[in-house]
C-alpha cells in the first residue's frame, strides 16, 4: 500500500511540475534557432531576450545593474509600441524551480524541446535598493516630467523669472537652488491635428549659455531625475 501511494505521489509531481516549479514566458526579439544563446532580463513577469550575449564580466564592466530597470522599462515599452518588433518576436515557455527575482539577468539557450524549449542560467541578481531608486525615477519621469504643461509648472513653481518665445517655442525660466544657474523649461507646439504644447527639454544655463541639458523626453535618461529635483525642488 505504501509503495502504491508513493508511486501515485511521484506521478502527480511529474505532471504538475513538482508543485513548486514556476513557468515563465520568454519573449525574444527574434525567433531562435537550436543552440542559439541570448541574454535575457526579467521584469517581474516575463523574460525579455535580445541578440546580444553578455557575461558577468560584461555586466560588471558596463555597470549594467545600475540602469537595469531603465533598460527593461524601455524594452517593454518598445515591444508594446513598435508593431514591427512585436511581429518579429517569438514567445517560449521556460521553467524555474522558483520565480526569478525581478530585474535579474539570465543567459538562456534554445534547446528546441517541444515541452520546454528554453533553459536558462542566472547571470546576476539586481540590488533591491538600486531597483527601488530606478523605479522611483521612472515614476517621476512618467508622472511629472512627461505630462508637464506650462500651466502646471506655473501652478507648482509660481510665475517664471522670465519668458522667451521663438516661433513655436516658449521657454519659462526659473531660478534654481544653485544661483546664478537658471532652469529653462522649453515647450513646443506640436504639429496638427492637436497643436498641443508639450515639454521639449529642460536645461540649465546662465543667460544664453547652456551649462547642461538635464532632461530631454525622447532620450529617456531617467538618471537625470535627481538633478531636476535638486535644481528645481518645487517640481514634484
Amino acid at each position: 500500500m505504501k509503495s502504491r501511494f508513493a508511486a501515485f505521489i511521484a506521478m502527480v509531481l511529474l505532471f504538475t511540475g513538482c508543485g513548486h516549479k514556476k513557468t515563465v514566458t520568454v519573449i525574444s526579439e527574434r525567433k531562435l534557432n537550436v543552440g542559439q544563446v541570448s541574454t535575457c532580463m526579467f521584469d517581474g513577469d516575463n523574460l525579455y531576450c535580445g541578440n546580444v550575449v553578455m557575461t558577468v564580466q560584461d555586466i560588471e564592466k558596463r555597470k549594467t545593474m545600475e540602469h537595469i530597470v531603465y533598460t527593461v522599462h524601455d524594452i517593454v515599452r518598445d515591444m508594446k509600441n513598435d508593431p514591427l518588433k512585436n511581429s518579429e518576436s517569438a514567445i517560449y515557455p521556460v521553467r524555474f524551480d522558483s520565480k526569478p527575482i525581478a530585474y535579474s539577468i539570465w543567459i538562456c539557450t534554445y534547446i528546441g524541446n517541444a515541452d520546454m524549449p528554453i533553459k536558462c542560467a542566472l547571470l546576476k541578481n539586481a540590488d533591491s535598493k538600486s531597483v527601488q531608486e530606478q523605479l522611483n525615477n521612472i515614476q517621476y519621469v512618467d508622472s511629472v516630467l512627461m505630462p508637464l504643461t506650462m500651466e502646471h509648472l506655473m501652478s507648482v513653481c509660481g510665475n517664471p523669472q522670465s519668458t522667451t518665445t521663438y516661433e513655436s517655442e516658449t521657454t519659462l525660466i526659473y531660478p534654481t537652488n544653485h544661483p546664478p544657474t537658471l532652469a529653462n523649461f522649453i515647450f513646443r507646439a506640436r504639429n496638427e491635428p492637436t497643436n498641443a504644447v508639450e515639454i521639449d527639454n529642460v536645461y540649465l544655463g546662465h543667460g544664453d549659455d547652456v551649462v547642461a541639458g538635464i532632461w530631454v523626453p525622447f532620450v529617456q535618461d531617467y538618471s537625470v531625475v535627481n538633478k531636476v529635483e535638486e535644481y528645481v525642488p518645487c517640481l514634484k
